[in-house]
């Protein structure tokens, strides 16, 4: 395999969320949720990585282009309800070798786990497949990152035909035997296994904000201080 390797962090995300509309959007102090996303995805991504807002083609996303573009990020327009459909499409303009599938409703987003990853996958030659550090046991919501090889994305996508699978794109990567995978445990999450650290609701934009209010929304808050923070 390769030495090198070109890196895509992909925002999927949408403005009419059920739970929570506008969530992307919302604030934290005086910024938007995505601002907190971008900045930590930033923490995480290098020089030459790119950095894409993959949005729906509804109409209500274009709220969501004008305020990544006004930060400097590309964004795209693809399937509304097909995420790997969405992909595809943003590989045709932007090329990458693998991509960093990165969650909308993330403004705590996990870029210590994520630099981690990415260092093994490049020790690795890049030979792997998928790498992740997604556990049911260890992980909570909001703090899993997911890495693949956007090649076998385009290889398999012909046999996932289940919607769920096409909605949450790397569903369908973990059960494929022929999948070179890895998955890394971070066990410093253990104990908080059921907090939520992503925006569904209401409360959990209440919850996030109170977490940055304690500490004047200073968004490079690793994940040490942050488990003492709610300790």
């Amino acid at each position: 395999m390769k030495q090198k390797a070109k890196i895509a962090f992909i925002i999927y995300a949408r403005y009419n969320s059920t739970r929570l509309r506008g969530k992307i959007l919302k604030k934290i102090g005086d910024k938007p949720v995505l601002w907190y996303l971008i900045n930590r995805v930033k923490l995480a991504a290098k020089k030459n990585d790119k950095i894409i807002i993959a949005i729906s083609d509804a109409m209500e996303d274009k709220k969501i282009q004008r305020y990544g573009n006004s930060l400097g990020i590309k964004t795209f327009f693809g399937n509304r309800n097909n995420l790997i459909k969405r992909t595809v499409e943003v590989h045709k303009k932007y090329k990458f070798d693998y991509f960093v599938r990165v969650c909308g409703d993330r403004p705590l987003f996990n870029y210590e786990d994520c630099k981690n990853l990415l260092a093994i996958l490049k020790k690795s030659n890049f030979s792997l497949d998928l790498i992740s550090n997604k556990s049911s046991k260890y992980t909570p919501k909001g703090m899993n990152i997911e890495i693949l090889n956007y090649k076998k994305l385009k290889n398999f996508r012909s046999k996932i035909k289940k919607q769920y699978d096409k909605e949450h794109m790397l569903n369908y990567f973990y059960k494929e035997k022929k999948i070179k995978k890895k998955i890394i445990i971070n066990k410093i999450f253990k104990k908080f296994i059921n907090i939520n650290f992503s925006i569904d609701r209401q409360k959990d934009l209440d919850f996030i904000n109170n977490i940055y209010k304690k500490i004047k929304f200073e968004y490079k808050i690793n994940n040490k201080k942050l488990l003492q923070i709610i300790r």
